[in-house]
């Protein structure tokens, strides 16, 4: 799913947070991955799997590592935004991320987490 996967986190945290579904259930993924014209039944399968959601523990443990302790929440580098102020400031704190990578700085992550769906997106260098 990676060359929608930007796409997807727009849509599915649009769901939750514009128009309050409940994101948890397979029908509202169904409908945004429909929407996105994705592989939704694979998608959902892959979502469903043994692999993932041993994964989703391991993301889990490390959120709790990290102090995460609510959704959204959004990290650049090791600043952590949450809430409402994820999104008026994720698009500085990444624009700032992007002209320090320019400079020399390595390997800046972001990611958004909402419930139990985590959208992941890294800054390049330029």
């Amino acid at each position: 799913m990676s060359r929608g996967s930007g796409a997807f986190c727009r849509a599915i945290v649009q769901m939750n947070f514009v128009h309050d579904r409940d994101i948890g259930l397979p029908e509202v993924v169904s409908d945004v991955l429909d929407q996105l014209g994705l592989s939704t039944q694979q998608i959902i399968a892959d979502a469903q799997s043994d692999a993932n959601k041993l994964h989703l523990r391991e993301q889990t443990e490390e959120a709790i590592r990290r102090g995460i302790f609510g959704a959204p929440t959004f990290f650049a580098g090791e600043e952590m935004f949450w809430g409402a102020i994820v999104w008026t400031m994720r698009s500085r704190t990444v624009n700032r991320l992007r002209r320090r990578n320019r400079r020399g700085a390595r390997g800046v992550e972001a990611k958004v987490s909402s419930g139990k769906n985590q959208c992941n997106a890294g800054v390049k260098n330029a």
